[in-house]
């Protein structure tokens, strides 16, 4: 729940709302209320440490329609349109998934304190999978797998996806000597991860480098450095 902590320690960084419209309606009046003013705040004290933090929503629904619905506040949704990136389905995107993959393990690896890896087999099976739960979903399976895994090497059957979203023939099709092969590596799945961020951000900005910069909470030194890096000035 947005309070006083929670924009206080992101004072000079972001806050990030993860499905902002399954926020109730009081609480998208606190958010709002400390986006428009940040040294106001409730008789308690909520939001009157509040100082220039960022705020992101993401969403898997249209706030347009949530807003028609009476389930989102305009104020709010207009505020957050101010710069707005629409991401295509995981499944239409699945050169993002190894570097998803790759982020996710480490994050495991982290919680768990132990290395988490996953197989070639694995690679193919979960870039074939067409995720009706986008990145959440693949965020669950891989911390679930890892979770359950008595080795921290995750093979195919360490993940139980089955039905519909298993695209059997499809892109699983690609075998360790294929496109997976290569991008086993850490270090090349998190730059094409990167790169492909940076691009879609910039798209969003219309090229502006400054508000792209904001969208990816980094610096714009840092921006810079990596648009060189890539070759992407």
């Amino acid at each position: 729940q947005p309070n006083c902590c929670i924009f206080v320690r992101a004072a000079g960084g972001t806050v990030l709302f993860e499905e902002i419209t399954a926020l109730p309606l009081r609480l998208q009046e606190h958010v709002l209320s400390a986006m428009d003013d940040p040294a106001a705040g409730r008789a308690n004290g909520d939001f009157t440490r509040a100082r220039d933090a960022r705020v992101i929503g993401t969403s898997t629904k249209a706030l347009a329609a949530e807003v028609e619905r009476g389930l989102f506040l305009d104020e709010l949704h207009q505020r957050l349109r101010a710069a707005h990136i629409k991401l295509p389905p995981l499944r239409e995107r699945p050169e993002d998934i190894p570097g998803l993959l790759a982020h996710f393990a480490q994050q495991a690896a982290g919680s768990l304190g132990r290395p988490i890896s996953l197989t070639p087999q694995a690679l193919s099976l979960l870039t074939a999978y067409h995720w009706p739960g986008n990145v959440r979903e693949l965020r669950h399976e891989v911390e679930r797998a890892a979770a359950l895994s008595p080795t921290g090497r995750l093979d195919r059957g360490d993940f139980g996806l089955t039905g519909p979203g298993l695209d059997v023939g499809g892109r699983g099709a690609m075998s360790e000597a294929g496109v997976i092969g290569p991008t086993l590596k850490l270090k090349p799945q998190v730059e094409s991860f990167e790169r492909n961020a940076i691009r879609r951000a910039l798209a969003a900005a219309s090229g502006n480098r400054r508000e792209a910069a904001q969208l990816l909470g980094v610096s714009l030194r840092t921006l810079f450095y990596k648009l060189r890096r890539y070759g992407l000035e």
